[in-house]
């Protein structure tokens, strides 16, 4: 049985131990001493949530990335493999700001090109729309970059499956 820091901060050994303990009694009394040990351990969790010197109390900044590397290894393969997943959507996430941003930026540059070349046409005939122009002579200056399209194109498609089921799931 493997213990975790919550245990070893709130049980103190002799629960420890009567847990350790627990599948080597008679079947008949394990039951008795399980409700035991939970209430002690019920009992111990309120002191130590009640002490002044609760090391919880101080504020820990934890990234997501290494709370599912700390946990992975201790949970059942499914959720493990929750975990990926979940760690997967949240880098997605991030690339998806990075790509928006991007996108911004492109517009950005974009809407200053465009009033530089309406600034350069003579005699105040401004030529018309330049992006139509530009795509008449196959030459666009306009960078039409949707992130999530960028993002779909660089996944796999069991990827992509996952991508659309969890932006469903978000959506609904």
């Amino acid at each position: 049985m493997e213990t975790d820091e919550f245990d070893m901060l709130t049980l103190g050994d002799k629960t420890y131990m009567l847990k350790l303990l627990l599948p080597y009694i008679d079947y008949d009394k394990q039951m008795w001493l399980a409700l035991f040990i939970r209430i002690m351990e019920f009992r111990l969790t309120l002191q130590f949530y009640s002490s002044k010197d609760c090391p919880f109390r101080e504020k820990r900044n934890f990234s997501m990335d290494s709370i599912f590397k700390e946990i992975k290894p201790k949970c059942p393969p499914q959720y493990a493999k929750m975990l990926d997943n979940m760690n997967m959507l949240m880098n997605m996430s991030a690339y998806m700001d990075i790509f928006s941003k991007a996108e911004d930026i492109m517009s950005a540059f974009n809407t200053s090109n465009a009033d530089n070349e309406n600034e350069v046409c003579a005699g105040g005939n401004t030529g018309g729309n330049n992006n139509e122009k530009a795509k008449e002579n196959g030459s666009s200056k306009n960078f039409d970059v949707s992130p999530v399209n960028m993002l779909k194109g660089m996944m796999s498609p069991k990827q992509l499956e996952l991508f659309n089921q969890y932006n469903d799931m978000l959506n609904n």
